[in-house]
Parts: structure tokens; sequence; C-alpha cells
């Protein structure tokens, strides 16, 4: 792990007036930690229960940046240059992974700018993401899980010993984890982007909106006569997770896509990295995700939805594009429309 303590400069290159998190009293005593917690917007609810935390266990001594907290960022204040005047200054950086946070680029981008400047960065998974199936850069780093029952002394005792805070007060660790835990559940709840074993369906349905692909690896089982998966767009699962619909493209409207694969030929009871890519008609990455699909029998369906950003996402021809074991195999295009 990257885990060297970086000395704050203090001729910041991008400083403002109103730079709140500036205006703190760390900036005028040594003794005061800074940390960055970066999350998407959904997961701001748990980011500001975990800063609290932080910060009132260390009574002084660590601070804590969370853009959505309200209190590091005000109005009038420049948001991207307060980001990264916090993230200058800051010795830990601390992420919220999710299923769905991994997969958003602004948290990947911070990320990166954390891990250029060689700060210590520490996952913390939360909502059924586990840190053994955390995709890169996040599994380079030791990551603690919401899950674990000692979660709460963990972080904070690691906290500790790379600030070399001694002086802690009895903390009730299993309130913290509680109140944690509690904040966990009241987010946003996702579709789930995993594979599950469903009852083998007719192959003979198919249609302009679906893919059948036939792929020569050594990870599959013996289908000599079968394709290797169909790809099939619909804009919604069942209560039994089965597509709704088959389509030929997506409206900017719906919310989520789903791009639901059925597999003919996955070896079973073996672990299939399969990576995936949304490319928008810019030929930009607007998505990304790596998971691991698991059979239990040759035939195996996965699903894995987007939700579009009205304000930011363009329409035009789009191109799904997957990976099995680094070796690509699904190259889908469909059109994204405005309406």
């Amino acid at each position: 792990m990257v885990a060297s303590k970086n000395s704050r400069s203090s001729n910041l290159s991008k400083t403002t007036k109103n730079a709140k998190f500036q205006r703190s009293s760390r900036r005028n005593s040594p003794q005061v930690h800074a940390l960055f917690l970066s999350h998407i917007a959904e997961e701001s609810s748990l980011a500001v229960v975990l800063k609290d935390w932080i910060e009132s266990t260390f009574a002084g001594q660590c601070e804590v940046f969370v853009s959505s907290s309200g209190k590091d960022l005000i109005p009038g204040d420049n948001w991207l240059d307060e980001v990264e005047n916090a993230l200058s200054q800051t010795e830990v950086f601390i992420v919220l992974c999710s299923p769905q946070s991994i997969n958003r680029p602004w948290v990947n981008f911070e990320t990166g700018g954390a891990w250029i400047k060689s700060l210590r960065i520490l996952p913390i998974c939360h909502s059924r993401q586990t840190k053994d199936r955390l995709p890169q850069p996040f599994i380079r780093f030791q990551a603690i899980q919401l899950s674990d029952d000692d979660f709460a002394k963990n972080l904070i005792q690691s906290l500790a010993t790379y600030f070399q805070i001694s002086n802690l007060p009895r903390i009730p660790y299993d309130q913290m984890l509680g109140e944690l835990r509690q904040a966990e559940t009241s987010l946003p709840k996702f579709p789930a982007d995993q594979g599950v074993s469903l009852p083998a369906e007719s192959q003979s349905n198919s249609s302009e909106s679906s893919t059948a692909i036939t792929v020569d690896t050594s990870r599959l089982a013996s289908r000599k006569s079968q394709p290797l998966l169909r790809v099939i767009l619909t804009t919604g699962l069942t209560q039994d997770n089965a597509p709704i619909n088959s389509v030929k493209g997506f409206s900017i409207n719906d919310q989520p896509m789903y791009i639901y694969i059925k597999w003919f030929a996955l070896e079973p009871n073996k672990d299939h990295r399969f990576a995936w890519q949304l490319i928008d008609d810019s030929g930009d990455i607007v998505n990304a995700s790596e998971v691991i699909l698991h059979p239990t029998s040759a035939k195996w369906n996965s699903w894995h939805w987007y939700s579009f950003r009205k304000n930011i996402d363009s329409p035009g021809a789009w191109i799904f594009r997957g990976y099995l074991e680094g070796e690509k195999i699904i190259e889908k295009k469909f059109e994204v429309r405005l309406l």
C-alpha cells in the first residue's frame, strides 16, 4: 500500500478567499490532521455520520473534508477549487466503496488524485460490496468492511496509529457501528449488478435487440453447438430477475437501463472475471465495472445496469463492451435517444 505522509504546503497553488476548509483551526495548528472522505451524492448521509464520529472521537485532532456535509462547502464557494484545496492538504484519503460508487467517474478521479499524491488510501466497503471483490485501483489498498463487527474499532485504531495519537477517550464502538449501519440501511436501494442461476430458456426467441456470440476460450465448458452468450437490452427486470422486454435502444429517461446476459457455456463452480464498459457517442467511457461470476451450472444469467445522467449524457450510438478474463467477447451497439 502507498502509505507515505506528505507534508502540507503552506503555499497552495489554487487558493480562494472563501476557502472554508482552509479557514478551519487546523491551518493554525500542526496537531490537527486532515482527512478527505470521497463518496457519491446518494451516500452522503453515511459520509456525514462517519465524519462526525471521526472528528468527535479525536476531539479536535482530526478534520474530515466531506463535500456534502454543509460545513466544508458553503454557498458561494467554488466547488472544484475547494475539493482541490482539501485534497492538497489531506494526509489520509478515505473512499466509501459500494457496488454503485466504485463505478462512478468522480470517485475514481478523486482516488486517482490521491494515488498520484502518494496519500494513504483507505477504502471502506459497504452495501454488499466486499473488499475481496473490489476492482482496480481500489483493490490495491487494504480495505475494511462496515459489515465486520470490529469495523469501528479497526478504523479508529488504525487512524490513531497512523497519526501517532495515543490519548483517546473511551469510545462506544458498538454505538458508532450501530449508527453507521443505520445510515447504511437508509441509503437508496440500487438494482444488483450480479449473476444468478436461472432455469434454461429457449434460445430460439432471438430478436434484433439481442446478440448471440460464440468465442473459443479455455474457461468455457464444452458447448460446440451453442453460442457463448446472448445479450438482451431491457428497461427492467421482473421479480424473478428476468428481462421485462427486449429493446433496440434506450431513452435517457429510462432509469435505469439494463444489459442482460444469458451465458450458455461458462465452466460451473469456477470464478470468471467479467469486466464491462459503456461507451457513449463521443467514444468516452461513461461507466465501467468488474464483477466475479461464479456459476453453479453452464447456463447462467447476469445483469448489468446504468442510470442515465440527463444533464450530462448525450444521445447517439453507444456501445456495451464486455471482457471475459481479459478477452473481449461483447461489442453490442445500440441507440440512446433524448425521449
